[in-house]
């Protein structure tokens, strides 16, 4: 090679990594002129992923404006949520836990480490949990604003509303003391029940009714027979039903009389643990299933 065949070689190399370097530079500066955000845009007006994590829950709505998290499954699956929430983005605008049972908690320490988090939502009845402290610790040392949910509370997090239903009262047990939230999205809302049962379920008729009508049903309980009343269930009437459960799990779940209700009222209904992770997305009002990415 000649010099001068040299020279511009070495010219072609140094101001190509400056431009390699400048798109990077362009790339942070975006990132940081949108809070932090690197996301992919939904190919709907919203997608209700939830997120296959054994027997436990995790749940996730991407529109154009936001990102909400609820609940962070056990944690021997935290590795598969944050890599399943890392493929889409790395902020959340809010992560709300429906209450402090290990299943739905126990990856929360991981998800608030791994990620830009605005805020949290949960409820004020807490655990001695090694897995509830850890979160706490991460809360303090990431100085994430948190929130306590009451019944009857309306949020507006980018182009999502979220309706808080319960808990209305202390019911003495986690289970019951779930926040079951509702979040609408242009005209679809999907309902997020936690692990409350039929007590909370019927005090939610009695104070709300039909405003919890809804799409889409993340069914209590992983399918327990002691969630998803009969009543419970007509007032939501939603045309898509989720069981979030881990295969071949030791409680039966999902359990016989739930998926019965479904077939009694036409009800489609998808489980974790046959479908894996299950997205439900919605354009112009309508809603179409899709395997997870």
């Amino acid at each position: 090679m000649s010099r001068k065949s040299k020279v511009r070689s070495n010219i072609k190399t140094k101001y190509g990594a400056i431009i390699v370097l400048f798109a990077a530079l362009l790339s942070v500066l975006g990132a940081y002129l949108n809070g932090g955000r690197e996301k992919i845009s939904p190919d709907a007006d919203a997608e209700f992923h939830f997120i296959d994590v054994g027997q436990g829950d995790a749940s996730m709505i991407i529109t154009d404006e936001s990102v909400i998290v609820i609940d962070c499954g056990p944690t021997y699956s935290a590795d598969i949520l944050s890599e399943y929430i890392g493929k889409y983005t790395d902020k959340i605008d809010c992560l709300i836990f429906s209450h402090a049972h290990e299943d739905h908690m126990g990856g929360a320490s991981r998800i608030i480490d791994d990620f830009i988090v605005d805020e949290i939502i949960m409820t004020g009845y807490a655990s001695d949990s090694a897995f509830f402290n850890r979160a706490l610790d991460s809360m303090v040392k990431k100085d994430v604003k948190v929130t306590e949910a009451d019944a009857g509370a309306e949020y507006t997090v980018g182009d999502v509303k979220l309706e808080i239903f319960s808990p209305i009262q202390d019911y003495g047990d986690m289970n019951n003391n779930s926040i079951v939230m509702r979040a609408s999205v242009n005209s679809v809302s999907a309902l997020f029940t936690g692990d409350a049962e039929d007590k909370a379920e019927s005090d939610i008729l009695e104070s709300f009714g039909h405003k919890i009508s809804s799409n889409i049903l993340k069914t209590g309980h992983h399918g327990s027979s002691t969630s998803t009343s009969e009543k419970f269930l007509l007032d939501v009437l939603p045309d898509i039903a989720v069981i979030s459960c881990g295969e071949g799990n030791s409680y039966g779940h999902p359990h016989k009389e739930t998926t019965k209700k479904f077939d009694k009222y036409g009800i489609t209904y998808y489980r974790t643990d046959i479908d894996g992770s299950i997205v439900i997305s919605c354009e112009n009002g309508e809603l179409k299933y899709k395997p997870a990415a």
